[in-house]
């Protein structure tokens, strides 16, 4: 489990090495997003997206669950944290990232109340940045999550952010 997570960040931190050489410019460099159906829930959340190079980007994610009227806090865990790349194949040079991506991810889980929803977990997920007026974006999405020694979690995602 710990080679896992050690090849892992490796690689993260390889991609960020390696495509981190190119300079961006004209472009709004950051993108900040939440999930309105997860606001409903009782769940805050925030993505942050920092465009590194034309076609990647390093992405942090949190999640906390302040209300549980509508989740019960035994089936979620109270913060989810993630950090990762996204890769924008069709990208040209020196312009937004925008449109179909892919990305891969670790992160951190915590729960009080339920210690099985409490650890790391390994993620990847695939979905499309449509910018519109370029100051906002809808960017719907496909997860599957493996928190480590435990089943894999699909998921799906409609984010509406801001071009800063």
């Amino acid at each position: 489990m710990n080679r896992r997570l050690i090849c892992v960040i490796s690689l993260l931190l390889a991609t960020l090495i390696v495509y981190g050489q190119e300079k961006v410019t004209d472009v709004s460099k950051i993108s900040i997003s939440t999930n309105p159906l997860k606001l409903v829930m009782g769940l805050i959340n925030l993505e942050i997206e920092y465009q590194i190079a034309s076609s990647l980007s390093l992405v942090a994610f949190a999640e906390c669950l302040v209300a549980d009227y509508a989740i019960e806090r035994s089936d979620h865990p109270g913060v989810v944290t993630r950090i990762g790349t996204n890769y924008y194949p069709f990208v040209s040079r020196g312009s937004q990232n925008e449109g179909l991506y892919g990305s891969v991810n670790i992160g951190y889980s915590y729960s009080r109340d339920n210690p099985d929803l409490t650890g790391f977990a390994i993620g990847a997920e695939v979905g499309y940045k449509w910018v519109a007026k370029e100051w906002g974006f809808l960017m719907p999405r496909g997860l599957l999550t493996w928190p480590i020694g435990k089943k894999i979690l699909p998921g799906f995602e409609l984010l509406c952010g801001l071009l800063l």
